[in-house]
């Protein structure tokens, strides 16, 4: 949305997969603020919730549209489903039109209701561990 031009260029010249995590199923996992203000308080100033409480006022849930990209990415054994291969265009209202094409580039994340759940655990496992400990794996 902050730079359509930008993005209508990648999805048309980009000549590797692109999996995108879509509006929709960041909005159905919201990482809970209770989670914010309990689980970070290993550091003084922990940047997760110090952005948070700078947002607005605590607690409240938020989505998780940037770190359903991010479990993908480093997890993608512990979180979605993804649809089948198509093209995606962006809209000039920044909607991303998506296309099946049997020989696409694009994918798209599909979330059922215990993909949610389950991605939320492994989410904010992954998030709240403190430097050097591993506990998702």
């Amino acid at each position: 949305m902050n730079d359509l031009s930008a993005a209508k260029t990648l999805f048309t010249h980009c000549p590797v997969p692109i999996v995108v995590s879509g509006y929709e199923v960041g909005k159905r996992i919201l990482y809970p603020g209770a989670s914010v203000e309990r689980d970070f308080g290993y550091a003084a100033h922990h940047p997760v919730r110090d952005a948070y409480r700078l947002y607005s006022r605590m607690p409240y849930d938020r989505p998780t549209w940037d770190l359903t990209s991010v479990l993908y990415a480093v997890r993608p054994e512990h979180s979605f489903h993804i649809s089948e291969p198509g093209t995606m265009e962006i809209a000039d209202n920044a909607r991303i039109l998506f296309t099946p094409r049997e020989r696409g580039l694009h994918r798209y994340l599909r979330a059922t209701e215990q993909d949610c759940v389950d991605a939320l655990k492994v989410m904010t496992e992954l998030v709240t561990q403190p430097p050097g400990v591993s506990k998702a794996e």
